[in-house]
């Protein structure tokens, strides 16, 4: 119950003035992004933040106090923690375009790990807090199992994660992005390939660790004209070690042919070898 107020504040914003409660035209701001991280075990998280700020001033009659003030919506839902389609629709997009797209109920409560959350807090304009505005961030956190989602692989893409691929921006975003964390791109005599290609990249230091991120951004249109979608695929590679090959011909009555190999298959492979 204690995210009832906010929660009904942030209705009110959405509906917009009513009886006593007067507003300006919104100048609303949208800024998305997702963060992909591959982990040692094969199995992959991935971190969605959804940063929606309105600055609309709520104008209030006479001199009342706003340590006494309090707001009513009648609302359209029971939210509840446990069910996604409140928290997508306090979504600008909803789940029609932008990252939202790859909320599917489905893929995300089939993971090993899953975590949501809803913050509202105001924030200040300028420097003296003259004026205000509305911020509502929403995360969401999910842990892919290799095992279990995976099917015992370690090769990740979006669509084998959420059963999606991103087709378009949200036209209400001013910022929406996907970051792949690609600092271990060597890890165990593995090579982590990443496709497409990232345009950019970007470094930060988190918790004293140097991190290196590939960005795609998909307010960028070339990033999903020249494929229609985009579907981000990780693969890890290991290169091909030295094998050993000997082979020692027949000798008439002396000896038979003699073929010698060393060689490693990748499981589930059929290798056929010719004389």
């Amino acid at each position: 119950m204690a995210a009832a107020i906010p929660l009904s504040l942030l209705v009110l914003l959405l509906l917009g003035p009513g009886g006593w409660c007067l507003a300006e035209h919104p100048r609303d701001s949208l800024r998305e992004e997702l963060v992909i991280t591959p982990l040692p075990s094969g199995d992959v998280a991935a971190t969605f933040q959804f940063r929606t700020r309105w600055d609309s001033e709520l104008q209030r009659e006479g001199d009342t106090d706003h340590y006494f003030l309090r707001y009513a919506v009648l609302p359209r839902e029971v939210v509840c923690t446990e069910n996604l389609t409140p928290w997508k629709k306090l979504l600008p997009c909803s789940s029609k375009a932008g990252l939202s797209v790859l909320l599917k109920a489905d893929r995300l409560f089939h993971t090993s790990y899953h975590s949501q959350a809803v913050h509202i807090r105001p924030v200040c304009r300028n420097a003296r807090c003259t004026s205000i505005s509305w911020e509502l961030r929403q995360t969401l956190s999910v842990v892919f199992d290799a095992f279990i989602t995976g099917q015992g692989k370690k090769d990740w893409s979006l669509f084998r994660m959420f059963s999606r691929t991103l087709t378009e921006p949200c036209p209400l975003a001013s910022e929406s992005r996907v970051y792949v964390d690609i600092t271990n791109y060597n890890q165990d005599n593995e090579t982590l390939e990443v496709h497409p290609s990232p345009t950019t990249t970007y470094q930060d230091v988190i918790l004293g660790t140097r991190k290196t991120y590939a960005i795609y951004d998909l307010l960028d249109s070339a990033m999903i004209n020249n494929s229609r979608n985009l579907n981000i695929q990780l693969k890890w590679k290991r290169p091909p070690e030295n094998g050993y090959i000997h082979y020692q011909p027949a000798q008439d009555r002396l000896q038979p042919h003699l073929l010698e190999m060393l060689i490693q298959l990748p499981a589930n492979s059929v290798t056929k070898v010719s004389i």
